[in-house]
């Protein structure tokens, strides 16, 4: 009976170290990709575009995007553009590390519509922003070409 109950307590420290590691794994996860999460841009277009509030605007839901720097949104992006802004907000479990921001048009150097995606390029911070085409890629190229 002594050796059985030695073993038991054996597994239940065991069962503890597992789960302390398991805990880091997890931990070190959530870290790296949040590490990763900030080379994509959303915290520099974030900071540099404070979120405004949307005028009048048409309302695009589960958009997905993609950056040059490698991000990739898939069907979580709301998309509302105005004559101003473009403003971009993600669900509610992204917003800790995503918060909305409002691109203005005057900071848009380049619009590339090839009928399928639109690339939108900014001045500052450097970064180019891709959206399916459809009818988001069709009203924001249209958007873009009327503000320059």
């Amino acid at each position: 009976m002594e050796g059985l109950t030695k073993q038991r307590e054996g597994s239940g420290l065991l069962r503890i170290l597992k789960s302390r590691w398991n805990l880091l794994f997890v931990v070190a996860f959530v870290l790296g990709v949040l590490a990763l999460i900030s080379f994509g841009g959303w915290h520099q277009l974030a900071k540099k575009y404070p979120h405004q509030p949307p005028a009048g605007t048409k309302t695009f839901r589960f958009v997905s995007m993609g950056t040059d720097r490698g991000a990739s949104y898939e069907f979580v992006l709301t998309v509302q553009a105005d004559p101003h802004y473009i403003h971009l907000s993600t669900p509610f479990f992204y917003f800790p590390f995503h918060p909305p921001l409002s691109i203005p048009w005057s900071a848009v150097t380049e619009c590339k519509w090839d009928g399928s995606a639109l690339g939108i390029y900014l001045s500052e911070p450097k970064i180019g922003l891709r959206f399916g085409g459809g009818e988001l890629g069709s009203y924001l190229h249209d958007l873009c070409v009327s503000r320059r």
